[in-house]
């Protein structure tokens, strides 16, 4: 018997940033922000919601309870091939050491399906990789998720 897949790949993915957090933490907020594309992302990595875990250990019993507790929403190392000319690349450069430092962004990743992620970090780093020669001169950006992450269902 047939089944079908609801999976995607993840090539036509697009990653957007704002040198600006939203007015609101929700849709809306988000959706009244400008966005500038990203070029030549390679690879995002994962990211999402992951609790820390809190043991207690009460004497009276034997078994060890087991809570959540603090929530951290992840990191991207975000892989590009570098491009000095792109806008949003650009940006990414000004909130990793530049005049943007200390500003915190805003981040939209629109998968292929059309759905949005959309969360806020600061820009922690953008590093350049020269690597070897047959490799496309790169960088690496860490971003730092503070906050809950944004979905909105594809339309």
């Amino acid at each position: 018997m047939a089944t079908t897949s609801n999976v995607f790949t993840s090539t036509g993915t697009v990653m957007g940033v704002s040198a600006a957090p939203p007015a609101t933490y929700d849709e809306a907020g988000f959706v009244a922000l400008t966005f500038t594309d990203v070029a030549e992302v390679v690879d995002m990595g994962e990211f999402g919601a992951v609790y820390n875990k809190v043991d207690h250990a009460a004497l009276e019993r034997r078994n060890i309870v087991k809570r959540k507790s603090m929530v951290d929403y992840g990191s991207m190392a975000v892989q590009l091939g570098r491009d000095t000319s792109d806008a949003g690349q650009l940006l990414l450069v000004s909130g990793a050491d530049g005049a943007n430092k200390d500003v915190v962004y805003s981040f939209k990743i629109t998968l292929q399906d059309l759905s949005v992620q959309y969360f806020t970090s600061q820009v922690y780093s953008y590093t350049t990789n020269v690597g070897a020669g047959d490799q496309i001169v790169g960088s690496t950006v860490q971003v730092e998720i503070d906050n809950e992450i944004i979905e909105v269902a594809a339309p």
